[in-house]
């Protein structure tokens, strides 16, 4: 089954990063890293929570060079942000990729 097939079974959530995202190329290096933080939070859960969360994900890593620059305070901060993955380890690489791209 391809991708296509499965995200129209999925609802709206899927169909809407399928006919958005998924297989276009990214608009500029910040719309890769905030496909990249979808990654870093899916890593061990389904992409289903992940894509729930997408809009709190992006908001919370806007951008490579503002989440490079997040300090303990910030991790702090997401944290106590319901509508991201919340997990230490992935807020953690989120930081160290933005500072290595």
């Amino acid at each position: 089954m391809s991708y296509c097939s499965f995200a129209r079974k999925r609802g709206d959530h899927h169909r809407m990063h399928h006919d958005t995202e998924h297989g276009f190329r990214p608009s500029d290096d910040d719309d890769l890293f905030r496909r990249l933080m979808l990654e870093i939070s899916q890593a061990g859960l389904s992409f289903d929570t992940v894509l729930r969360k997408k809009a709190a994900i992006y908001g919370a890593f806007p951008s490579i060079n503002k989440v490079a620059g997040f300090t303990e305070k910030d991790v702090k901060r997401l944290m106590g942000n319901p509508g991201i993955i919340r997990n230490r380890l992935k807020i953690h690489a989120a930081i160290r990729n933005a500072k290595k791209i």
